[in-house]
């Protein structure tokens, strides 16, 4: 899939790098997405998530930047339950604020619709991450619910809101 400015594809072991230095080892993207902080490449474990992802997930996609070709985050099904899907994403901290994400987002939330297997897209955040829950009201998602106490992330427990987007038969 692509964009104006991005490319929306399936991660591959080219990936590895990328994803390392835009998600696992940057601190400020490790404070709201739950996957643990990596600090250096020989610890990284790209194929074992790579493996997950094959397993666990029906899709699991790059955020590749056109112009630079650096893959700068991913964007994936975190969850399935019948014919709803949850979709999880990360981006590098530096790549924040520009409508990457939402981008990315509105152009899986676009394929998901055309899809008869689902009927809901659903995607949450930590209740303080203003920016994620922007992101999704951007991309045409309402507020579906809040959880209090729903995750303890570094020590600390958090509220979870979720958004969602109902497919119309």
């Amino acid at each position: 899939m692509e964009t104006n400015r991005l490319i929306i594809r399936t991660l591959t072991n080219k990936d590895a790098y990328d994803i390392f230095k835009n998600i696992y080892h940057d601190k400020k993207v490790q404070e709201t997405f739950l996957a643990n902080y990596v600090e250096n490449f020989d610890n990284f474990n790209f194929d074992r998530i790579l493996d997950y992802f094959e397993k666990n997930r029906s899709f699991y996609y790059g955020i590749e930047l056109k112009d630079t070709h650096e893959c700068i985050g991913m964007i994936f099904e975190n969850e399935r339950i019948n014919e709803d899907i949850e979709i999880g994403y990360a981006i590098g901290f530096e790549h924040w604020n520009k409508g990457y994400v939402s981008e990315a987002l509105e152009t899986v939330i676009d394929e998901l619709k055309n899809r008869n297997d689902c009927k809901r897209i659903f995607a949450g955040a930590f209740s303080e991450n203003k920016g994620s829950l922007r992101v999704m009201e951007k991309c045409g998602m309402k507020y579906a619910y809040t959880i209090e106490k729903e995750l303890e992330w570094h020590g600390k427990m958090h509220d979870c809101t979720y958004y969602e987007i109902i497919k119309e038969e």
